[in-house]
C-alpha cells in the first residue's frame, strides 16, 4: 500500500463470546489492505487492530465503521508514533 502516513492500532472491547463474530465484520467492512494485523487478545481489551491509513481522516473513517459493529462496547485508538 502506497504512501502510508498514519498506523495506528485499534484497541476494542466487546461482548463476551463474541469476538469472532467481530472480527469477522470487521473483515467484511474494512478493506483489507487498511489492516496490518487483527489479533483476539485476553486482558483490558479483546481485539487488537494494527491499522495502516494515508490520512487521520481515512483512519476517522476506518474506526467510525468499526463503531458501528453490533457487539463492539468501546475503542481506544492509538496512533503510531514515527520510529
Amino acid at each position: 500500500m502506497g504512501n502510508i502516513l498514519v498506523s495506528a492500532y485499534v484497541l476494542l472491547t466487546v461482548k463476551t463470546g463474541k469476538e469472532y463474530d467481530v472480527v469477522d465484520e470487521i473483515k467484511k467492512r474494512v478493506p483489507m489492505n487498511k489492516i496490518r494485523d487483527i489479533s483476539i487478545v485476553y486482558g483490558m481489551f479483546d481485539i487488537v487492530i494494527a491499522v495502516d491509513a494515508h490520512s487521520l481522516g481515512d483512519l476517522e473513517r476506518i474506526v467510525l465503521e468499526i463503531r458501528k459493529i453490533p457487539y463492539v462496547s468501546s475503542t481506544t485508538t492509538l496512533v503510531s508514533a514515527k520510529t
